[in-house]
């Protein structure tokens, strides 16, 4: 028969083990690990959408809107701007959206005769 304090200390091993994993899932699982990572990969992706002049119906510039590629679904901005913005992380993810506008459309922005509005 094991000694009793073998048998508490298995105990409590076991349960400092439990509450590492525990905590250890739930952090990988918290929406601003989830963020912090997004900003890291680069899961941010730009939709455009166009300006349009209404007295001529001619489009005058775009918007840059931010999305969040989050596996294979789209994460809606109003659900992690305010996350990113509480976090510090709203200016690398701003970085990120002006990197990719200037990969995506900067030859074609120096190209145009009339200025456009990003």
């Amino acid at each position: 028969m094991l000694p009793r304090a073998w048998l508490l200390g298995g105990m409590a091993a076991g349960l400092m083990c439990a509450g590492w994993a525990a905590f250890l899932i739930v952090g990988h699982l918290s929406p601003r690990r989830q963020l912090r990572n997004a900003v890291r990969r680069h899961q941010f992706i730009v939709a455009y959408q166009p300006i349009i002049e209404l007295a001529t119906g001619r489009c005058v510039g775009t918007e840059a809107l931010v999305r969040w590629k989050y596996h294979d679904r789209i994460v809606r901005p109003d659900h992690f701007i305010p996350l990113a913005e509480h976090r510090g992380l709203i200016q690398a993810i701003t970085d990120q959206v002006l990197d990719t506008v200037l990969l995506e459309l900067g030859d074609y922005l120096l190209s145009v005769s009339t200025p456009l509005h990003l």
